[in-house]
């Protein structure tokens, strides 16, 4: 027979704040069928009351406080805590206490694990995998008691207990990759450089028959390329290939260049008569024009150099496009030459040293050229179009707030901008290229309506020229030829932000922007789930999180480190610019910040670029004699973020706020600010600018005069 135990409940003390009297007798007595213990972070266990008369006595044990039974009079802890957990899988716990020297038995058919410690004692454990390589841990612990004795007392009980998360939790589940790994993934990205590309590219437009004819003779370079042995191109099914040095072979639909074993490169011409093209894709009700050849005007972009081709980035290029003699090519890189031949035109241009990223466009109109953005960027219009037009003098209008704004948010050394506008066959365009955009008239005029942005954007709805916008500086990043994917994505995001609040003439345009995209960003997370990984985690790449995170949070998170980072925004043009060249851009950017190394704006860097999520924090409030009382803490899976919340909104019960400081030190715990009046207080809003991007939640306790 089991001798009758003696057991304690004891909670983190935040846990009976609030409570009534009676409450705390209830929790202290036992009398629930249920006991409840506490994590730092509001997460709750329950496991049910072993079937014995309750007395019951508190113990601390270090700082934790820790649940107490006596088996065969030998005191048995019950503590919870919050572990590290590498890999969010509960084995990894086993491998951190292996690397501590401790005795690991393994895990039973409970998946309880069980070992000793190094002081010998007893031990076992029920492990809850939180997200952000963090789990939550009930211990139950004993000295001087065997292995099964212990389990014997408490395998059904730890078995039975189950994890209540806090309400004000997110229900996303945050990535186990912890930022060190990911930093060292990054890294070894930035060293796996893809082949080098060559193209020297022949295109000859003939519009009278809708025709276009293309030679490619293309190099690839292997050398310092991972061995995989090939590269994947995508070409058009009309197309062949000659192979010159090295081999190709087809796969499904794409085409596979084979290095020569010897000189590790391959090389091949590729010929295509394309004879007519038109190409589109709809999107719901809108339709995107791709290319198109016709008498008056062709354009092509986003299908890579010709239609059909989908590979989305190339490397040092040379392109000769042959067209009648009365209209003009052009093509977003450096005109070298141009040459007439009876009644066609040759237009010779080349990418420049160090080559290109992005998609490479090109059109052919008869276009007038003007000037914008203070000489910076150029704006194509067809010649037969009346320079008095509505729609033309908008459009204009349009690109020069636009390119004025990317200019000086994101400009950097080597960058460009250049419009052409185009005229589709169905339908409207907005196409991205390297350093250029082909668009619908009609679209650009939208630009200078971005005024009226921030009513529509704070309403959840996003206006037709945000994604003229997003595509713009997209264009513009292209030329920062390393840039990653999902950095590009960001800063495109963090130019819509800030053309918008620039554009505003509110006051508060800033805060209330960034309280839409954070309302946008925990909603769209919530409502898809799954698991969220960081901005410079290449996985969020291919996740359905992925707009949610690069648009909504991103753009926060860059608008934050604008306000706190000293040298943000010359460091982003110098990073931008050094990027034309091989390199990490994370490392980049710190390094032309200035941030010194194990400095909080390092930190700061590193933890909202590596780490998933944002800050969740459960702020608890009471106000009394004429002052306020906070306690606020982090409650999100994973390490804190590094913030300071300096400014906190006090709403008064006669109707009127009052704006107090926090100590600049601030950072969560405990803090009392004096409020000089007697008026009661309804509300508590900390950090009322939206300047941190932060989920805060709040909970009026009760006060001592209440």
């Amino acid at each position: 027979m089991v001798p009758a135990m003696i057991v304690c409940l004891a909670v983190l003390p935040l846990a009976l704040m609030g409570c009534g009297q009676d409450e705390r007798e209830q929790a202290v007595r036992g009398d629930s069928p249920l006991i409840r213990l506490e994590s730092d972070d509001l997460c709750v266990v329950t496991m049910p009351r072993p079937d014995a008369d309750l007395d019951s006595s508190v113990v601390q044990n270090g700082s934790t406080v820790a649940h107490v039974a006596f088996l065969l009079d030998t005191p048995v802890e019950f503590t919870l805590l919050q572990c590290p957990l590498p890999g969010g899988v509960p084995e990894a716990r086993l491998e951190f206490l292996d690397s501590l020297g401790v005795y690991s038995a393994g895990f039973d058919a409970h998946g309880l694990l069980h070992y000793q410690d190094s002081r010998g004692a007893s031990v076992i454990e029920r492990i809850w995998p939180r997200g952000g390589s963090e789990a939550i841990v009930l211990r139950a612990r004993a000295e001087g008691l065997s292995q099964s004795v212990l389990s014997s007392g408490f395998d059904r009980t730890l078995a039975d207990a189950g994890l209540e998360r806090s309400p004000a939790e997110r229900g996303v589940y945050l990535s186990d990759t912890d930022s060190g790994s990911l930093l060292a993934r990054v890294m070894d990205r930035d060293v796996s450089l893809p082949p080098e590309l060559d193209h020297r590219l022949y295109l000859h437009l003939r519009p009278d028959s809708g025709s276009l004819s293309v030679t490619d003779t293309l190099t690839v370079v292997f050398t310092g390329a991972p061995e995989h042995g090939h590269l994947a191109l995508c070409m058009p099914a009309e197309g062949t290939i000659t192979d010159i040095e090295g081999f190709s072979t087809h796969s499904a639909d794409s085409l596979l260049c084979h290095p020569d074993s010897l000189t590790g490169s391959y090389t091949g011409v590729f010929r295509a008569e394309l004879d007519p093209f038109y190409v589109s894709s709809s999107y719901g009700d809108s339709v995107v024009v791709r290319g198109q050849v016709r008498p008056s005007s062709s354009f092509c972009a986003e299908l890579w150099f010709y239609p059909g081709s989908a590979l989305p980035e190339v490397g040092y290029s040379r392109v000769a496009v042959r067209v009648p003699v009365f209209l003009e090519a052009c093509v977003p890189m450096r005109l070298d030459s141009t040459v007439f031949e009876e009644d066609e035109a040759v237009y010779f241009y080349s990418s420049g040293q160090g080559g290109m990223r992005g998609q490479l466009a090109w059109a052919v109109d008869s276009y007038t050229r003007i000037s914008i953005a203070g000489g910076r960027s150029r704006l194509y219009y067809p010649s037969s179009s009346r320079p008095e037009d509505r729609e033309l003098l908008l459009a204009v209008s349009g690109a020069e707030l636009l390119a004025a704004s990317i200019w000086d948010e994101l400009g950097f050394e080597e960058a460009g901008l250049d419009f052409y506008l185009v005229d589709p066959l169905v339908g409207e365009a907005t196409l991205r290229g390297s350093g250029c955009l082909l668009v619908s008239a009609s679209r650009l005029a939208a630009i200078p309506a971005a005024s009226a942005w921030l009513d529509s954007l704070v309403a959840g709805s996003r206006p037709e020229g945000t994604d003229v916008a997003a595509r713009a500086a997209q264009a513009f990043l292209d030329r920062s030829t390393y840039l990653s994917p999902e950095l590009r994505s960001v800063l495109s995001g963090y130019l819509v932000f800030r053309l918008a609040e620039r554009s505003s003439e509110r006051s508060d345009a800033g805060s209330l922007l960034r309280e839409a995209l954070l309302k946008y960003y925990l909603f769209e997370t919530e409502r898809i789930g799954g698991t969220e990984y960081a901005i410079a985690d290449p996985q969020l790449l291919e996740s359905p999180l992925r707009e949610a995170v690069l648009l909504g949070k991103g753009p926060l998170v860059m608008s934050y480190l604008a306000s706190t980072v000293g040298g943000f925004e010359s460091g982003l043009s110098r990073g931008l610019s050094s990027l034309r060249h091989s390199g990490d851009p994370y490392l980049r950017f710190e390094s032309a910040m200035r941030i010194g190394p194990g400095s909080f704006e390092e930190e700061l860097f590193y933890s909202w670029l590596f780490g998933p999520g944002i800050p969740q924090v459960s702020v608890c409030w009471s106000d009394s004699a004429g002052g306020i009382r906070l306690e606020s803490r982090q409650i999100q899976p994973g390490p804190d973020f590094p913030v300071v919340y300096e400014g906190c909104r006090v709403i008064l019960r006669d109707g009127t706020t009052l704006d107090a400081r926090l100590p600049p030190d601030y950072g969560g715990g405990s803090v009392f600010l004096p409020l000089g009046t007697s008026s009661g207080v309804v509300d508590v809003v900390v950090d009322p600018e939206c300047l941190i991007p932060c989920d805060f939640t709040y909970e009026r306790l009760a006060s001592d005069e209440d």
